[in-house]
């Protein structure tokens, strides 16, 4: 005779619940410390291109002869992501949104099967240096791509805050550094030409895009340590920058060093404020998960059987008020029941208030950045020239750039062979 299979419990399911919020907690984790590792990856990758265009513009400069350290140190870094790959639950992608991660990471990893190539053409002069920055960039826009999708399929709100912040600052130092390999170059060949003046012209303002981004959404530690390092500003730098950018009489060869080693060092106060955003970002997903376990342990406790065989129900009594009424159960037990499902509900709900306002501000930034890449392949727009047309519409229509963004985009599906 088959065995009869125990009935389950609406305390069975309270705890599931909390230990479905525990699990996505760990992976979690394991994506912020794959976040940091990425960060690493990324700053390391950075000053091999700044390098690496140095020594195509000018092979002869003291510069470049860091190269070769520089390449050692990104080849640790991209060692170093492959633990937290290795601990992300590849069973079950479904767990935690990890999908569309994974598709990122797949993404990222297929590029950076290029970098041995790109470092022999390098290495033996066969790229120009914009050829070289624009390799490099992809390369690492495609580790970008793995942070942002961290931060959209991220379920905990602080975190997920700590991740568009940390993704803000990672993107403006990006193009800081896609600035610093381009006057790297301009400096060792002696002059920039006009289009490589409209790029650092549109870096610069696109940095600013990025920043705006990290300041809306970085706690007051981060906003703290912004003030005392990269947001001071350096008249140096200044200067040098408006050099490149006036481009009056030649550029002294001789400055491409400062320049690298002046635009370094404020990369380089970015990355620590981009270091204390990784190890806070790590700290709060540890302090989630504690949080979570500890709530588990306690509705463990207020869910424990009160009398032996209890169970409660709450029914509705003739007079309309719902009243515990036991027949061999225990109305404690069943206030408790209800209680755990009102705080597990209630803590849901929060949760849930929270992740929408970041969703909707992430869903504005994809559609901005897809009506973007719509006027890029119509008209032929580089990315920051593609950014000031919507800009300018939304100023002349008084709306806001998502409302200028979300017309584009209806526009161009309308206008879209059927497929």
């Amino acid at each position: 005779m088959t065995p009869t299979p125990a009935r389950l419990r609406a305390q069975d399911f309270i705890l599931a619940s909390k230990q479905s919020e525990i699990a996505g907690l760990r992976q979690l984790l394991h994506t912020g410390t794959l976040v940091a590792a990425v960060s690493a990856l990324v700053h390391a990758l950075q000053r091999e291109r700044g390098l690496s265009n140095i020594h195509l513009s000018n092979p002869a400069s003291p510069a470049a002869a860091q190269l070769p350290a520089r390449i050692l140190a990104a080849d640790r870094a991209l060692e170093a992501i492959h633990p937290p790959l290795a601990r992300l639950d590849r069973a079950h992608p479904q767990a935690g949104n990890l999908s569309r991660l994974f598709n990122r990471v797949a993404g990222a990893l297929h590029g950076l099967e290029g970098l041995p190539a790109l470092r022999e053409a390098v290495a033996a002069q066969r790229l120009a240096p914009s050829a070289a920055l624009q390799r490099y960039s992809d390369i690492i826009a495609r580790l970008l791509g793995v942070v942002f999708e961290a931060a959209d399929g991220c379920g905990n709100p602080a975190i997920s805050k700590a991740l568009i912040a940390l993704f803000g600052l990672m993107q403006g130092k990006e193009l800081a550094g896609q600035e610093r390999a381009l006057g790297a170059a301009g400096f060792a060949a002696g002059q920039l030409e006009a289009a490589a003046q409209q790029q650092l012209i549109d870096l610069i303002d696109g940095q600013e895009r990025c920043l705006q981004t990290f300041l809306a959404f970085a706690d007051r530690a981060a906003l703290a340590s912004w003030q005392a390092g990269p947001g001071q500003g350096n008249p140096a730098f200044e200067r040098l920058r408006r050099a490149l950018c006036t481009g009056r009489g030649p550029l002294p060869p001789e400055t491409a060093q400062p320049w690298f080693e002046i635009a370094t060092a404020r990369i380089d106060a970015m990355k620590s404020v981009e270091e204390g955003l990784a190890e806070a970002l790590t700290a709060g997903c540890r302090q989630a998960l504690a949080e979570a376990e500890q709530m588990l342990a306690r509705q463990h406790l207020s869910l424990a059987p009160l009398a032996a065989g209890g169970y409660a129900l709450l029914l509705p009594a003739g007079d309309g008020e719902a009243r515990y009424q036991a027949d061999g159960v225990s109305p404690p037990l069943g206030r408790a029941i209800l209680e755990v499902i009102q705080e597990q509900a209630q803590h849901l709900q929060r949760l849930s208030a929270e992740l929408a306002t970041l969703r909707t501000t992430l869903d504005e930034r994809r559609q901005v950045e897809r009506a973007k890449a719509l006027l890029m392949q119509h008209r032929g727009l580089s990315e920051p020239a593609a950014h000031k047309a919507l800009r300018d519409l939304a100023m002349a229509q008084n709306k806001k750039l998502v409302e200028i963004a979300q017309a584009l985009l209806a526009v161009g599906d309308m206008l879209a062979p059927p497929g």
